[in-house]
């Protein structure tokens, strides 16, 4: 039985917390995919040790799940989180909730992160009411 591919989840700490929680749960519950851990850096204000800990956490990953609010844009560690990402060839998902303004997202996410639109997939996340959804959206981009 092969291992379940890994996802990492990118987000605003504070903010999007309890979506995080959500959405893990809901990729726990898949066959085929795992999300990574929440961070547990002993020392949240040690800057290199959350740095160190995201780039162990992106090593084994096959991609990254931006949690958009428009608190990623104040996080110093989304960011490179999105960089390094990239830099490994991970597949960029975007999750959004209750999103009124595509355009917007698309243009906010091309400012920051600089990245275009065909480098990664916008899911509403109402689209996602269970398990079996978040596995098809999955293996419908990643395989």
């Amino acid at each position: 039985k092969s291992k379940p591919k890994k996802i990492f989840l990118s987000f605003h700490y504070t903010s999007s917390h309890k979506f995080a929680t959500k959405i893990r749960k809901i990729i726990n519950n898949t066959k085929l995919y795992t999300a990574t851990e929440e961070e547990t850096v002993d020392d949240q204000f040690d800057s290199n040790k959350i740095m160190k800990w995201i780039d162990s956490k992106i090593n084994n990953t096959v991609a990254t799940m931006l949690l958009y609010d428009n608190s990623i844009f104040s996080s110093q560690y989304v960011e490179y989180e999105i960089s390094k990402s990239i830099e490994r060839g991970n597949k960029i998902f975007v999750i959004t909730q209750n999103n009124k303004n595509i355009a917007e997202i698309k243009e906010n996410i091309k400012n920051k992160f600089k990245l275009d639109e065909s480098k990664y997939d916008l899911i509403n996340f109402d689209s996602i009411h269970n398990q079996n959804d978040m596995e098809s959206i999955l293996n419908q981009h990643l395989n």
